[in-house]
């Protein structure tokens, strides 16, 4: 029995030290191929920057079991289970934007939705931006595709009506931008910078940076700056001037001190830069005819919805 452990254990040596020569092969493949994938960022936390280089090349091979138990918990919705695993991921491949971008959707969207209190909702949509924003640039600062996931954050879930909880979002990110707006270092933490907002100002008209249009320009504006290809630079584009024309319309925050409520109005200010979308789509456009009749009546509507709230 002796000689027999002792054979099992020479042979489970040279399976380690033939592991460790794979390895190292991998990694040296892989710093000259993915160098950005492969190195941990300086200031990254401990359990992070451990998992990148004890794993090395073997990450991808926990991960993708960690994504089949993920797309099977998704199937089931247990997207609270979902949670755990994506951090998980997230922790062996910090610079793949998809990890990041799917944990941040299950947390806004899945989750939150789960909750009828307004608050509750607003804790796991707020979780979803800071993940992205935080967390996910911080290790993929250059990713168009999470700028684009982060913009489309503020622009559909907090943007839009269709969540039924999208005036208490509009509200509480209103009330955080009041405060941010007025301390340099709560604008620091929300990771806007205040030169790109004035020149945002300058391009396209004066936002109202308490409303969410104004942050999907901003996040959108950093996608295209980042983007290597074409989609990514259309589709940066298009929700640029898709959030411009939805400020138009509802991107004025008319606060009532007495009671703590506020009214929507449109956004005169961005209007000569939205009537240049109309006019560079009937330039372009086969009816070019029909392109200016729609900026007129779009014209129309603000006119009339700006007065009869007045």
């Amino acid at each position: 029995m002796k000689k027999k452990a002792a054979i099992w254990l020479l042979l489970a040596a040279v399976a380690l030290m033939g592991a460790g020569q794979v390895q190292t092969g991998l990694l040296r493949m892989r710093t000259a191929h993915q160098p950005a994938v492969l190195e941990p960022a300086d200031d990254m936390p401990p359990v992070i920057a451990f998992t990148t280089v004890a794993l090395g090349g073997f990450r991808g091979f926990f991960a993708d079991m960690l994504w089949m138990r993920a797309a099977r918990l998704q199937r089931e919705g247990r997207y609270f289970e979902i949670v755990q695993l994506a951090d998980w991921i997230t922790k062996l491949e910090p610079r793949f934007p998809a990890v990041w971008t799917y944990h941040a959707w299950n947390m806004a969207y899945n989750i939150s939705i789960l909750f009828d209190a307004p608050k509750e909702r607003w804790r796991w949509v707020e979780n979803g931006i800071q993940l992205l924003r935080n967390d996910a640039l911080r290790y993929n600062p250059s990713s168009a595709q999470l700028y684009r996931e982060l913009g489309w954050l503020f622009q559909h879930k907090i943007g839009s009506d269709d969540d039924s909880a999208h005036l208490y979002y509009k509200q509480r990110w209103a009330e955080k931008m009041e405060s941010a707006l007025s301390r340099p270092n709560e604008l620091e933490a929300l990771k806007l910078d205040p030169e790109t907002m004035q020149m945002l100002d300058k391009t396209y008209g004066a936002f109202d940076w308490r409303l969410p249009q104004a942050h999907a320009v901003y996040w959108a504006w950093h996608s295209r700056s980042c983007a290597r290809s074409g989609f990514d630079k259309a589709a940066a584009s298009r929700m640029i001037n898709q959030s411009i024309l939805d400020a138009c319309r509802a991107g004025r925050l008319v606060r009532d001190d007495s009671t703590g409520s506020f009214t929507l109005r449109p956004n005169l200010n961005l209007l000569p830069y939205a009537e240049k979308l109309f006019e560079q789509a009937a330039n372009e456009g086969p009816d070019g005819e029909t392109y200016r009749e729609a900026k007129q009546q779009f014209i129309r509507s603000l006119l009339a919805d700006e007065k009869q709230k007045e």
